[in-house]
C-alpha cells in the first residue's frame, strides 16, 4: 500500500512524497512534525513476527553507526496490519539512478 501525501504516521511523521518503491516496501520523504525536520521513512510491508524481530535489530544496529556518509537513524515503529518503519535523517542529493 502506497502512503498518501499528507498522511501522518505515528502521530509524528507527515508524508511529503514517495522517493522509491520495491517489492518489500518503499522509502518516503517525510516531515517530523515535532522537530520540524525532514526525514527519510523506510517502509517494510512484512509484519510477520520474524520480520519484526529482524527489522528491529536492523534499526538498533543502524542507530549505533556514526559516520559522515551514513544517515542517522532516529526512530523505528510498527503500524499494525500495515508495515514497519525506520526513520532516518533525510540527506538531500541525487539517487544512484541519476
Amino acid at each position: 500500500m502506497v502512503l498518501q501525501t499528507g498522511q501522518i504516521l505515528n502521530n509524528r511523521y507527515r508524508i511529503v512524497n514517495l522517493l522509491g518503491q520495491g517489492g518489500f516496501g518503499a522509502v518516503y520523504r517525510a516531515l517530523d512534525i515535532n522537530l520540524e525536520s525532514p526525514r527519510a521513512l523506510k517502509e517494510n510491508l512484512d509484519t510477520s513476527q520474524e520480520a519484526q524481530k529482524q527489522f528491529k535489530l536492523e534499526a538498533i544496529l543502524l542507530s549505533q553507526l556514526k559516520h559522515q556518509n551514513l544517515p542517522n537513524v532516529i526512530d523505528h515503529f510498527i503500524v499494525l496490519n500495515q508495515g514497519q518503519y525506520l526513520v532516518m535523517e533525510y540527506v538531500e542529493g541525487e539517487d544512484l539512478q541519476e
